[in-house]
């Protein structure tokens, strides 16, 4: 069993918004991404990779220049200066604000670099605001502890300007049992152990754009799950590190093929990258998860927290 409780469980408060640097800082760390059929010792130096993480790292630094920090962040009531994204809009006037932030950042990149960190900052705002509905879990240590985990989730990741990524589609075997809303127990990433600290999961997630270039992974409830017992171990929301011991992304073939700004500007730019991510036996402790062994209730989430109008939100 892979299991590291100190890669995954928050740390203190940080200082609000990153730098570039620090952002490319925190990405040489022990993750284990694979392309080509080799792995990667370090994703910012990786040819087809780290030209994309460069890029990302220099919209943060923007976060911090008096021509865009007014419009791109705030500053929260614990005066910590964090990403707009972050901030939940209780008036007309937050959403407008939270537009100008979202259409800044896309022209950055002239919209094509669509997993910019402000579309999963959106989604984890939505969540975080919506602990009613994530209280009305009954399993596990129960709704209102895994309720109170997202609001840290959501502050740790907020005050550490932490990127993140996100999977949503399970593998299946074939087209009838997917459509069914079943998943095969031989592919598909489930809970395969529950302990008093957590939950063991192991399988395969499909497909996390960004992943090689984020620092946590959101795992959040999947395409819509049949309300039966046999998708009980299909039905949770958690995030970990990209870093976790046991955590594998296998990266399809990089569009960055070396070229120079002039011949290939968008593709020198803004690879994102996609990966499958792997779980083998990967061990989550209660206070990284959100939702648990309710599919009736992960079908609901995304709808009642309002996370799907946030992130259409995004450009």
């Amino acid at each position: 069993m892979a299991v590291n409780r100190k890669s995954i469980a928050n740390a203190v408060s940080g200082s609000g918004i990153r730098t570039g640097q620090q952002y490319l800082e925190g990405l040489r760390d022990d993750r284990e991404i694979w392309t080509g059929g080799k792995k990667i010792d370090d994703v910012t130096a990786e040819p087809g990779m780290g030209r994309g993480a460069e890029t990302l790292a220099k919209f943060l630094d923007k976060q911090h220049s008096t021509e865009f920090q007014d419009s791109v962040t705030y500053v929260a009531d614990d005066n910590h200066r964090c990403a707009m994204a972050f901030k939940a809009p209780k008036s007309v006037e937050d959403v407008k604000a939270r537009g100008v932030a979202y259409y800044e950042w896309a022209k950055w990149s002239n919209g094509m670099f669509g997993r910019t960190p402000d579309y999963k900052n959106a989604s984890l705002m939505a969540f975080a605001s919506a602990p009613d509905f994530l209280s009305q879990g009954t399993k596990g240590p129960g709704g209102a502890v895994m309720a109170q985990s997202m609001v840290n989730f959501y502050d740790y990741v907020r005050t550490n300007d932490k990127v993140l990524t996100h999977t949503l589609v399970n593998p299946a075997i074939n087209h009838a049992q997917a459509a069914a809303g079943k998943y095969s127990g031989k592919v598909a990433l489930q809970v395969v152990k529950e302990t008093n600290e957590g939950i063991v999961v192991n399988g395969a997630r499909l497909l996390a754009t960004l992943g090689p270039l984020a620092d946590e992974i959101e795992v959040f409830p999947s395409t819509v799950l049949k309300g039966s017992d046999e998708n009980i171990p299909f039905a949770f929301a958690f995030a970990i590190p990209i870093a976790t011991p046991g955590l594998k992304l296998i990266c399809r073939d990089t569009y960055d093929h070396g070229k120079s700004n002039f011949d290939a500007p968008l593709s020198s730019r803004y690879e994102e990258m996609d990966a499958v991510v792997i779980f083998e036996n990967i061990f989550v402790p209660w206070e990284r998860v959100f939702m648990y062994g309710q599919p009736e209730l992960c079908n609901q989430a995304f709808n009642a927290t309002n996370a799907v109008v946030h992130m259409a939100h995004h450009p």
